[in-house]
């Protein structure tokens, strides 16, 4: 479900605007959808690793409130940063960071063992099973293992 605008702009204003002090605070999920209330965290233990902002729309939990407000545009949809080259837009500022690579060109992790560069960090760790040989999908039927997961979506076991 996809909260209307109104929501989305009830939880910003209850969860308080980054101006006001969170420290010693704690947001909890009241009866109501929209209602979003702060109670003091003095008698909780290990309060550092807590997550102290619950979404009102999933109850997913973040230990910072920047955090919950970024969240909060998957439900809203908005999408603020902008590629200057393309128009594109995203809900994250990384996003937009890791797009811009693909104006720039910039492929900043690369390979200790042959030396290929890439934008992300995460197609650098896919790569990486090309030299260790792990295979990390493997279909319950056969037992055929795959390094890729686009090659084990397209096997078909018939056992």
């Amino acid at each position: 479900m996809v909260p209307s605008d109104d929501q989305v702009q009830s939880n910003v204003h209850q969860t308080q605007a980054e101006e006001q002090p969170l420290d010693g605070m704690i947001s909890t999920q009241g009866d109501s959808a929209t209602e979003q209330t702060f109670h003091s965290t003095h008698d909780h233990t290990s309060i550092s690793e807590e997550k102290r902002f619950e979404c009102v729309f999933c109850r997913r939990t973040f230990n910072k409130l920047t955090y919950l407000k970024a969240h909060m545009r998957t439900h809203s949809g908005e999408k603020p940063y902008v590629c200057t080259v393309c128009d594109k837009r995203f809900a994250q500022k990384t996003y937009l960071r890791i797009h811009q690579r693909t104006h720039s060109g910039e492929r900043p992790y690369s390979c200790m063992e042959c030396g290929k560069c890439f934008a992300q960090k995460s197609s650098l760790n896919v790569h990486l099973r090309s030299h260790t040989g792990e295979k990390p999908y493997s279909c319950s039927e056969c037992g055929k293992s795959y390094a890729y997961k686009q090659g084990f979506n397209t096997h078909q076991c018939f056992s």
